[in-house]
This record gives structure tokens, sequence and C-alpha cells, in this order.
């Protein structure tokens, strides 16, 4: 659901590729096909090569770059407890492609609409921007149950278009902190400015 016929982008990895070893044949050239996660961003390539007993070689690198005309990038909180009320949403970020004052709008969809929370307030905004700028966009929630908060965010033209980068949120709703006690050994007060 959500999406709207974009790719809602949702596997997030911080090393998209791991080879510890590969044979390279007499050519001395090797290819690795490789799928790129969702996220969006700079990945840097690194390539090192050995050969011998002493392991003689060299290395170099390459940054591949991944982007879309206008990019989701998540903004919500790590946890909520039930209770809390919080906002959480994404930042986006216009490409150098973009075009200067482009009108969008940021739709919000709960993947289990009888979930963890409710939402407070409309489930759409909009922005305008242009080439390299960036705009965080936020919703209203208040954690209502146990459980995991699903969201999908797609963001299209303001103008109806089609949808331009589609991301989902997923955030743990975890019970209510029981109350915690201090004890210290010297008088503590309140002041207007804390030391």
């Amino acid at each position: 659901s959500g999406g709207g016929g974009v790719k809602v982008r949702k596997d997030f990895v911080t090393t998209a590729l791991w080879l510890p070893h590969l044979a390279v044949g007499p050519t001395g050239v090797v290819r690795v096909p490789w799928t790129l996660p969702d996220n969006a961003g700079a990945f840097e390539l690194r390539a090192y090569a050995a050969s011998g007993a002493a392991r003689l070689g060299g290395g170099a690198t390459a940054e591949v770059l991944v982007r879309k005309r206008l990019t989701l990038a998540a903004s919500a909180p790590r946890i909520v407890r039930v209770g809390d009320r919080f906002s959480c949403g994404a930042t986006l970020t216009g490409s150098p492609e973009l075009a200067a004052g482009s009108a969008v709008q940021l739709d919000l969809e709960l993947a289990q609409p009888a979930a963890a929370v409710a939402v407070r307030g409309a489930a759409r905004r909009g922005a305008t921007l242009g080439p390299g700028e960036v705009v965080e966009l936020t919703f209203d929630f208040e954690a209502v149950a146990l459980g995991e908060a699903v969201a999908v965010l797609t963001v299209a033209a303001a103008d109806g278009g089609a949808p331009l980068d589609a991301l989902q949120l997923t955030v743990p709703v975890l019970g209510v902190m029981p109350s915690v006690t201090l004890a210290t050994s010297r008088a503590v007060a309140a002041a207007a400015e804390p030391a």
C-alpha cells in the first residue's frame, strides 16, 4: 500500500556490499553485480588487491551517488512511549535537477490504521523548494497502544503528478516508564539557570 506506483523505500543499510575475498583471473578484471539498498546518498567503494606471499598490492576508491530528483529522508524518533505526543515525517532534499519553485505535497498513510499511534491533524503537508534546497515536513501523532507504528510517506508534485519518492517509517511504541526515584547525599534546589 502507499507509494502510488513508486517503490516504497524501506531497506536501509550501512554497508551495501561486503566481499572479503574474490578470485581474479588472468585478465586482472573482476565484475561484481550488486543491488543498491534504498538509502539515498553517497556510497564509497573500496577495492584492495594483494598477490604473492608478501601480499603486495594496491587499492582504489570510488563513489556511487544515489539520488532522485526529490529525495525523502526519515525524520522520526527512535522510540516513543504510550501517551507521548510527538512529530515525525521526512526531510525533503531537491537535487540539482529539480526545477526552482517546485510545489510538492507529502502524504502520510498508516500501514495499519488501527495501530499503535493516532494521527493528530492533517495527513498532508505541502512545501515549495528548488535545486539543493532542504525542508523538513512533519506530522503530529499520539502513541495510544503498545506495538509498532508503521507509516508510508509519499511525495509528489502538488498538481497531482506521479509520485517522486516514498519511504516507510517504523517507530516502536513502548510502555510507560515507571517513576524514577533519585537519591543524593547533597541538597538539590531548583534554579532558573541550570548549573
